[in-house]
């Protein structure tokens, strides 16, 4: 049984394993359906009313309703995953509608990490399964259903070489050739992320956290997926940028992004939030 429980690999690298390599099946057969309504974080806390304010409402999982697979990107159904004998996941279903910017919180350990991971096929559920784009996923296609997903970690090792050189690597891929004209976005979407133009002639390694991040996401863009799964991907990033990273995906109405997060500007921009906890004592 494949298990990674803390993913290092170059962010170049996992646009390749998306694309060609099919090692491990998240099993699939019958789907599952779970919408969202209520959430125990607290009320009286300044996190909540900045989101109240922010007119964001907050999400727990009811199971009996029923919506039909081409309405979702994302569908988990009971999935259960322990590490070394430890639960980590257990029964958790959940669904990700069309264009879905849904944000898992919660604390550490509860398992939100896993979540991405099991749907991009690096970690296998001990039970479950996964459904993506209306399609259950298998070992034999589950390199197709790469191809729907772009995926930022928190820290992305980028590699080497100069930005220019980085961005540009993942279109080198015959299964990306036809992305190509993508590129002629990417001075729009460095003026959005407050990337200076000159930053492309510089090496990758001397960049901040908060610019390898902010590049990452780029690369992520351009790749034109019609799912983003982000792994804390902003934590780096001031308020200034973190919100000019939300506005962009906000906007992004054909975009279906589940995210990691935990910081109230973050949270403020999902239009549903899930607590990891409180699905785990249903």
């Amino acid at each position: 049984m494949f298990r990674l429980t803390k993913s290092r690999f170059p962010f170049t690298i996992f646009l390749t394993i998306f694309i060609s390599i099919n090692k491990t099946e998240a099993p699939c057969r019958q789907p599952f359906t779970a919408s969202f309504r209520f959430s125990r974080i607290r009320k009286t806390s300044p996190a909540w009313n900045s989101l109240q304010n922010r007119g964001l409402s907050f999400h727990l999982c009811e199971k009996n309703m029923n919506v039909s697979d081409s309405e979702m990107a994302i569908h988990l159904n009971k999935l259960n995953v322990d590490f070394d004998g430890q639960p980590v996941l257990k029964d958790l279903s959940l669904s990700v509608f069309h264009g879905d910017k849904v944000t898992l919180t919660g604390p550490s350990g509860s398992g939100k990490s896993t979540v991405l991971r099991c749907i991009l096929g690096l970690v296998m559920p001990d039970s479950g399964t996964i459904t993506i784009l209306g399609e259950p996923v298998t070992r034999h296609n589950i390199w197709q259903k790469r191809r729907h997903i772009a995926y930022v970690a928190q820290e992305p090792d980028l590699g080497t070489g100069s930005v220019k050189e980085v961005i540009e690597t993942p279109f080198s891929y015959r299964a990306n050739a036809g992305l190509r004209d993508n590129l002629a976005r990417l001075p729009e979407i460095m003026e959005r992320f407050n990337l200076p133009q000159p930053l492309l002639d510089k090496q990758i390694t001397r960049l901040s956290g908060g610019e390898k991040q902010r590049i990452a996401l780029t690369i992520a863009i351009l790749l034109d997926r019609p799912i983003v799964l982000l792994d804390e991907a902003s934590s780096a990033l001031d308020v200034k940028n973190k919100q000019a990273v939300a506005d962009y995906f906000r906007q992004a109405q054909n975009t279906t992004v589940l995210s990691v997060a935990h910081d109230s500007e973050w949270l403020g921009f999902a239009t549903r939030v899930v607590d990891m906890k409180e699905i785990h004592q249903m």
